[in-house]
This record gives C-alpha cells, structure tokens and sequence, in this order.
C-alpha cells in the first residue's frame, strides 16, 4: 500500500503552516494541485509532479526527467550571477541614459 502526504506533510513541502495550506488549497487546486487521494491525503508522486511542473524551465532541465540527477550547483550559480551581472547592467546603462 502506498503512503499518502497528510495536509501537515503537504503545507510543510511549501514552508507554510497547515492554515495557510487549508486558506489556498482551492486556490492551489484551480493551478492544477492534486485533489486528496482520501480524506486529507495526498499522493505524493502527484503533489512532487505538480511542485516540478511549477519550476521554471531551465530549473526543470537542469533537474532532469525525474531521473534523479543531481543538479550542478556551482554552473546553475554561475549562471545565475551572469544573469543578474547583466540585468543590474541593463538597470545601470537606462539610468545613466535618462540622467
């Protein structure tokens, strides 16, 4: 048999207290968040589906086909940084163009 999340297990997957979880799970579930398999529990194979599906893209292909492969903290960081070098730039050349 197949362990289900109970709501405290779900509303600690998204760091938020099981109130928060009960006030959005409507909410939630108009995003496409499973419904409870039974009464107040979850599959998590759904719910980590769902969770996945919310990541941006490049966050999903660096995590893989579900695979398990880990992803490459230092080049994900890498690109981060090149990402905000180059916006804070972008943010930099506007105002010294409009001043």
């Amino acid at each position: 048999m197949q362990d289900f999340l109970t709501t405290a297990e779900v509303a600690a997957m998204f760091r938020r207290s099981v109130d928060w979880f009960y006030r959005n799970r409507r909410k939630l579930e108009r995003r496409g968040f499973p419904r409870p398999v039974v009464w107040n529990s979850y599959d998590p194979d759904a719910v980590s589906a769902w969770r996945r599906s919310q990541m941006p893209a490049p966050l999903r292909a660096a995590l893989g086909d579900g695979d398990g492969a880990a992803v490459d903290a230092a080049a994900m960081t890498e690109e981060l940084r090149a990402n905000a070098e180059r916006l804070a730039s972008g943010v930099r050349r506007r105002r010294s163009r409009a001043a």
